[in-house]
């Protein structure tokens, strides 16, 4: 079963650090080059500094981003641009936007996720490159903190404790909400207490990763390595975005794939999906489009 905590979060001060909007970013996979500048003038405290700062020759520095990032966060943390809560806790995530034309909303919680090998408790769905393995552990190694979180879903729940947890939650006003580029509105809590119950669901279930199979694997390296030279720490664990997608119904969406390699095999493209339409049909919804690859 997985280990499920509360832990000590930072949360941006916005009487230092200013507007969340100038603050906050997408994960750092999906930002363009262009937009990683746009966000470094939006704020020196803009979160890109820590997850994808520049490596650029010109700042005379070889490009030491992850040191760069090291300082930048402990700096913040000096200034009271970022703060600790006062104690462990747990956090609420709820986020609300428009798919296929609909209102939708998916919730669940930040929580400390004990790390283990993937395929126990903790369920991968896809592979890792090394490419992003080896910059985001890096990146791990010099800050020492977690920066964006692990998205997983609960695997056949056994309760609804969660929902009822997050209903309790909710039904008060955020303490952070902000509206991004996308138009997505998200908002944390900081919950006070009650949480157990949640909790206990959580360490009932297994976790499937949906989002985050690299933040996972670079965390388990990390926690090797300090391991062998320290013991037990907080590198045992993972901030983790646990959701019950059996109440929350987050959709998930088809995607593009570019096939390298030279010229295709010939295969059903084009003119002939058009003779699954009634197939189709009988398998899609308001908010995915199928179709033949």
């Amino acid at each position: 079963m997985p280990e499920a905590r509360p832990f000590i979060g930072l949360m941006y001060d916005p009487a230092v650090a200013g507007s969340l909007d100038a603050l906050t970013t997408p994960p750092y996979d999906v930002i363009s080059a262009e937009d990683q500048e746009r966000f470094h003038g939006e704020s020196p405290y803009n979160v890109i500094r820590l997850i994808l700062g520049r490596d650029d020759a010109d700042l005379g520095d070889s490009g030491q981003k992850y040191t760069r990032a090291a300082s930048h966060l402990s700096e913040w943390r000096d200034r009271g641009v970022l703060r600790p809560t006062q104690s462990p806790t747990v956090y609420p995530y709820q986020l609300d936007f428009r798919l296929g034309g609909a209102e939708r909303r998916v919730r669940g919680v930040l929580v400390e996720i004990e790390l283990e090998p993937l395929g126990g408790s903790v369920v991968p769905h896809e592979r890792t490159l090394a490419g992003p393995i080896e910059d985001r552990l890096h990146l791990l190694r010099a800050v020492q903190a977690n920066l964006s979180p692990v998205y997983a879903v609960l695997v056949r729940p056994s309760s609804d404790a969660l929902g009822a947890f997050l209903d309790e939650q909710t039904a008060i006003g955020p303490d952070l909400q902000l509206t991004d580029d996308a138009g997505t509105t998200h908002r944390v809590w900081v919950a006070a207490t009650g949480w157990d119950e949640a909790l206990q669901e959580i360490r009932n279930s297994r976790l499937m990763i949906a989002d985050g199979h690299h933040r996972y694997t670079v965390a388990l390296a990390h926690r090797d390595e300090m391991r062998a030279r320290h013991g037990a720490g907080p590198w045992d664990a993972m901030m983790t975005m646990v959701v019950d997608a059996r109440a929350e119904n987050p959709p998930v969406l088809p995607i593009h794939r570019v096939v390298m390699g030279g010229a295709l095999p010939e295969a059903p493209r084009g003119d002939p999906v058009r003779d699954l339409a009634e197939v189709l049909a009988t398998v899609s919804d308001d908010d995915l489009t199928l179709g033949v690859v």
